[in-house]
């Protein structure tokens, strides 16, 4: 009995969350311990919002409150990239793009003493899914001024503060930001991809 109850494919106890996943018994108390439905995480959009919420809520969340940084994206083909452009004032460089298959990725903005960057962290909409990359292009609204980042996109869990310790991010120069401070909009492509 104890044989076959291995092999047997069981649904993860996070499926009302949103994991489709189906584990073999002997696997599942693993996976449910790594599961990013299992994980609840705080707004990242607004720290004053204050709310808390596993992957799926958190979803509805930012649909509902936060409209003017959320993008729903319903399909990317496998082997694709995913690409926006956003124009972003100065007080919301943030943003969050929900990608149905791949999760939910935010642009976030972190600022150390004088120095400002963005990366992107993402709370994955599977637990055995690939690592994404993704690249950033900054630019003032006359495109005179450019910057751009390359990088692997960081698992939602990792503190900000552990992130600028790493240099995993684009730093804004000066020009940039003393742009993003008289109030002139800044453009920011975003580009990710699953890196296979």
């Amino acid at each position: 009995m104890e044989g076959e109850q291995a092999i047997i494919p069981l649904p993860c106890k996070y499926r009302a969350e949103g994991c489709f996943e189906t584990v073999l018994f002997n696997s599942k108390f693993g996976h449910e311990e790594r599961c990013s439905f299992r994980i609840i995480y705080q707004c990242p959009i607004d720290p004053v919002c204050g709310q808390i919420n596993g992957y799926k809520n958190m979803c509805i969340h930012l649909k509902n409150h936060h409209t003017n940084v959320f993008n729903f994206v319903d399909f990317v083909e496998e082997r694709e990239s995913f690409c926006i452009g956003v124009f972003k004032e100065s007080e919301n460089i943030v943003h969050a793009f929900h990608i149905k298959q791949w999760g939910l990725f935010f642009l976030q903005k972190v600022c150390v003493g004088d120095l400002t960057g963005l990366f992107m962290q993402v709370i994955r909409a599977a637990t055995n899914q690939l690592d994404f990359n993704y690249s950033l292009e900054v630019c003032d609204h006359n495109e005179t001024r450019k910057e751009y980042f390359k990088g692997c996109v960081l698992p939602m869990e990792k503190p900000t503060e552990e992130i600028m310790n790493t240099g995993k991010y684009l730093l804004l120069s000066d020009l940039i930001l003393k742009t993003i401070n008289t109030e002139s909009p800044i453009m920011i492509v975003v580009r990710i991809w699953k890196n296979v």
